[in-house]
């Protein structure tokens, strides 16, 4: 019987074995601390997010978000909904961005526990502008944003076009053939 199909206890035992070792990992929340002090001292005025997402990278998001916060970090990034409403309860005054975007039936919930998404599309645009819209009572602006003119590049990106558009920008390069 291969390791596969042996009940869980017997794998257990298994690992137990001299052949396998516990992998230890040790959190030292004051050195997460300080990196995030020295990227904040390194960029100055330029906001600082941390991105928490999976559990704080299994570091474990109840430990690491509250020393965050309290070293003054107020905005966090999650992959998904239920994580943001998990960090929601550890740091109620938080700006928490989604990175899973606003899908249809997740809407309600972002709106509800105070959530960003990050907008992955232009339908998700619409949705989440309607929605925001009608929970409110605020009009979303409908006037085109006009992105303002790219500088002159040097060569070899002089070549660079990037045409403007109301929702982003696209940049095509042509490339000089040698």
């Amino acid at each position: 019987m291969d390791a596969a199909q042996r009940p869980t206890s017997d794998i257990r035992e298994v690992m137990a074995g001299k052949d396998f070792e516990a992998a230890r990992l040790t959190v030292r929340l004051g050195a997460i601390v300080a990196n995030y002090r020295t990227y904040r001292r390194m960029t100055g005025p330029t906001a600082v997010a941390a991105v928490v997402k999976a559990d704080a990278y299994g570091l474990g998001a109840a430990r690491v978000v509250p020393a965050l916060a309290g070293a003054g970090c107020d905005s966090f990034f999650v992959a998904r909904l239920e994580e943001g409403i998990a960090l929601r309860k550890l740091s109620p005054g938080a700006r928490i961005f989604v990175l899973d975007g606003a899908h249809p039936d997740s809407v309600p919930a972002l709106i509800r526990h105070g959530l960003t998404p990050v907008l992955n599309s232009l339908a998700q645009i619409a949705a989440w502008s309607a929605a925001k819209s009608s929970a409110d009572g605020s009009e979303v602006a409908e006037a085109p944003v006009e992105p303002p003119e790219p500088p002159a590049l040097p060569e070899p990106w002089a070549s660079v076009r990037a045409p403007r558009s109301r929702f982003c920008t696209t940049v095509a390069i042509d490339w000089p053939m040698a």
